[in-house]
Order: structure tokens, then C-alpha cells, then sequence
């Protein structure tokens, strides 16, 4: 202290950077504790993340305004997601739990959870009911209708699996059961022929102050199906869906008219992809280089034509045997709009890397399509799983685990610039990659 004292650095500079070194070295000695274990699974929610070790524990990092870290609420919140703190932003820290997970997911301001036992756990925001009505209302450090440690959501001992994204929450049950969570309770998605769902994929689009979801399920017989704003022009989904004349939000699910033969359909408001007969195939903004963005996309964004029709410039990429295909963005949809709209109107804005498809083949190479370019891992770096959503997590061979896409509110773990694009960085080295 008297070091710095003599050399004059101003106390908020010294202050900023105590906090990043402490930020630095917890993310170190956590991460590297955590290495050794085999990542079990990954949620990359708009502002925070949350991995999940085969030993039941969850490391969490980001924005916790609302408690969404199970952190408690010692960094404050915010008045509104759109005003965060910096104080807000969390190193990795592990989520004080009396049980062990075997599932995670994260959404806007909120995560859910399965217990080893079968049961259904949440924190965070529940101002949409994305909890369920399980909580009173409450005032905890004066943040509203949220909780900031995990708390018991459902007594059955039968779910095994949640998915969420935005203000929504869903649950697959072992039985296929598929059920929404929100402010009546739990609600069961019925399957239009009785079967049992598989997988579900959730998109929620944000948009000047409008909230929009829609869902691609996939049950047991391979089939696919869309739940949600999946009949509006502005969804990928209308390019394999019959049009039903009429827009808005259903809550029945709508069969989708895929090619025969297809595995890993994946698709959300700006790119999809899926892979057949060896073949990966893809479509959308993935493929569309910075040049050509505004091009392609701009003017039928201002004629509210969005990006349905994209399926027609479809391109396959034969890249060998493919063991998990993912698709998703790096950024919100709003602000992947927002990054267009100024491409538009200033040519030498650099805009962010926004939709991408991810492959991992079989031989543990991962290759990865981003704004019309193509990444690819070292051919000694051996992946042997991913996980993907807001950004992209995957975990080598020798146990180490990396990230790509933004350190947007430090849900990358690493405390970098946000306008930094990873790919493939260490998370127990805090590099940039400009």
C-alpha cells in the first residue's frame, strides 16, 4: 500500500486494480481446480454462465444482479438489466448448494437446475414467473420477486433435464413429459400424437421492449415440432412449417417439414443448420461475411421479410463425421440487429461476431461458422464435448476447458473487453484476442 502511496496512483485506480487481480486469481485457482473434472454441462445465458462438474457442482460467473449466480446478492443489483454495475459483474465462484446437479440452464435473470435425486431447483428472477409460484414475493436486499440462492421449485423426483432462455423456463421429465414453468406452475406441453419428447431448443427474441419465444422440440421418434412465435415471418421455423394465416403465440406444437434423414436440426432467427449423410448443412447469418451483412439482410429487416427466406442459400460443408452440431449466437438478437443497423450506416463499423453453427467432429476437431468465416481448432487440440448458447464452451482431452465468443458482464470468466472476440481461449488464462 505505502508502494502505491508514493507513486500517487489515485485511490479509485488503485481500487480497480485490486479488483482485477483478485478477479484473475480466483478465476485461476477455481478453474484450475476444476480442469481434472469432466464438464457435465454448460449454460451460457445472455449475462451469465454456469458450468456443471460430474462431481454435482455448479461454477458460476457474470452478471448477478438478480441473484441469477446463487452467489447471494453481496455486489448489489441494478435498477434495470439495461443499467448494469460493474460491481455486479462475479469472478467463477461455486453455487453454495445442499445438493449435487446432473442438469443446468440459464436464461436472462434467472437459472434452473436438476438434483441428483430427480428434483427441480431455480434462483435468480422471478418478476415473469420463470420460478413458478413456488416463491412468495420477497424483498431480499431490495431486489423484488427474487432469490439468490437455489431453492427447491417442485417436489417430483422424475425431471431430467431444463432448459431456459430469456424470462422462460421449461422441463423435460424421464418419462418424455415436457412442462413449462411460469407464474401458474407447471404446465404440461402436450404432444400433438401422445409421444414422448426428446430435446427441446429454446429462442427468445428481445426486441424494443417486446419479448418473443419460440421453441424446436424434437421427440422420440426423430420427429420436429415448434412451440411459440414459430409462425411469424421474422422465425426460421416458417421455412419448414405450413403457414397458418394468422401470426402470434401458440401453445400447441406445430409439425415442421424437414428433409428425411436429417439429425442435430438446430435453428433460431438468424442462422440454422443441421447435418445429413455425412454432410453439415447450414443457412443464415453464419455464412454472410461482414461485407455483404447489410446486403443481404438490411433491407429485409426494414421490410419486416427478416430472415425466413435465407433457406434458399443453403450450403453444405462436408467436414467428416460429425458428433454434435450447435447452433446459436454470440449475441442477443436485438443486438445483433443493432449491429447491422450501424454497418448500415457507417461502412467502416466493425461489427460483432452475432450467429454461428459449431461442429465437433468424432476425430475432437471443432470447426466453427461465423459471419461468413471459418475457425478451426489446432490439429493437437483434441475436444471430446461442447456446449453452446451465448457463447461456446468445450472441454479438450486433457481435461482443459475453453471458451469462445464475448466476455459480455464477464460471462466468459476471464474479465476481458467485451468487444474482444475468444476463440478457443484457455479459461485459466485471461488473454484477449482482438
Amino acid at each position: 500500500m505505502k508502494l502505491f502511496h508514493k507513486l500517487k496512483i489515485p485511490r479509485r485506480v488503485f481500487t480497480a486494480m485490486k479488483r482485477k487481480i483478485l478477479f484473475s486469481l480466483c478465476a485461476v485457482f477455481l478453474l484450475c481446480g476444476a480442469q481434472a473434472q469432466k464438464l457435465l454441462d454448460a449454460a451460457s445465458g445472455m449475462y451469465h454462465t454456469l458450468l456443471l462438474f460430474e462431481d454435482g457442482k455448479i461454477l458460476a460467473f457474470g452478471y448477478n444482479s438478480y441473484g441469477q449466480l446463487g452467489l447471494g446478492f453481496e455486489s448489489g443489483h441494478a435498477d434495470s438489466i439495461y443499467e448494469p454495475l460493474p460491481s455486479s459483474c462475479e469472478p467463477p465462484a461455486y453455487v453454495d448448494s445442499p445438493v449435487k446437479f446432473v442438469s443446468v440452464a440459464a436464461g436472462e435473470t434467472h437459472s434452473l437446475a436438476i438434483a441428483r435425486d430427480g428434483t427441480l431447483w431455480g434462483w435468480g428472477c422471478n418478476g415473469s414467473g420463470q420460478l413458478g409460484n413456488c416463491i412468495a414475493r420477497c424483498k431480499e436486499n431490495h431486489v423484488p420477486n427474487a432469490v439468490s440462492q437455489p431453492i427447491l421449485l417442485n417436489q417430483d423426483k422424475d425431471w431430467a433435464k431444463v432448459f431456459a432462455d430469456g424470462d422462460f423456463s421449461f422441463a423435460l421429465k424421464k418419462d418424455g413429459t415436457l412442462c413449462r414453468i411460469c407464474y401458474k406452475g407447471i404446465e404440461k406441453i402436450e404432444h400433438p400424437a401422445n409421444a414422448k419428447w426428446k430435446n427441446i431448443e429454446i429462442n427468445n427474441f428481445y426486441l424494443l421492449g417486446d419479448s418473443y419465444v419460440y421453441m424446436v422440440a424434437e421427440d422420440a421418434a426423430g420427429n420436429f415440432w415448434t412451440w411459440g412465435e414459430c409462425n411469424s415471418p421474422d422465425s426460421m421455423c416458417l421455412s419448414f412449417s405450413a403457414w397458418r394465416g394468422e401470426t402470434g403465440e401458440f401453445d400447441e406444437m406445430m409439425p415442421l417439414t424437414l428433409p428425411k434423414g436429417i439429425s442435430d436440426f438446430s435453428t433460431n432467427s438468424y442462422a440454422g443448420a443441421y447435418r445429413k449423410g455425412g454432410g453439415v448443412y447450414l443457412w443464415g447469418a453464419s455464412l454472410i461475411d461482414e461485407k455483404n451483412i447489410v446486403k443481404e439482410f438490411y433491407e429485409n429487416i426494414k421490410k419486416e421479410i427478416w430472415l425466413a427466406d435465407n433457406i434458399d442459400n443453403m450450403k453444405r460443408e462436408d467436414v467428416g463425421k460429425v458428433k454434435r452440431l450447435i447452433t446459436g449466437n454470440f449475441l442477443t438478437e436485438g443486438e445483433i440487429l443493432f449491429e447491422i443497423v450501424e454497418k448500415s450506416s457507417s461502412p467502416e463499423y466493425n461489427i460483432k461476431h452475432g450467429a454461428y453453427t459449431a461442429a465437433l467432429l468424432k476425430s475432437g476437431r471443432l470447426i466453427l461458422w461465423t459471419d461468413g468465416e471459418k475457425f478451426e481448432s489446432g490439429e493437437n487440440l483434441e475436444m471430446k464435448r461442447i456446449f453452446g448458447k451465448r457463447n461456446l464452451f468445450s472441454q479438450s482431452k486433457d481435461g482443459t476447458i475453453y471458451v469462445t465468443g464475448y466476455d459480455i458482464y464477464g460471462r466468459a470468466g476471464l474479465d476481458c473487453a467485451e468487444d474482444s472476440f475468444l476463440f478457443l481461449e484457455p479459461l485459466q488464462e485471461a488473454k484477449r484476442r482482438d
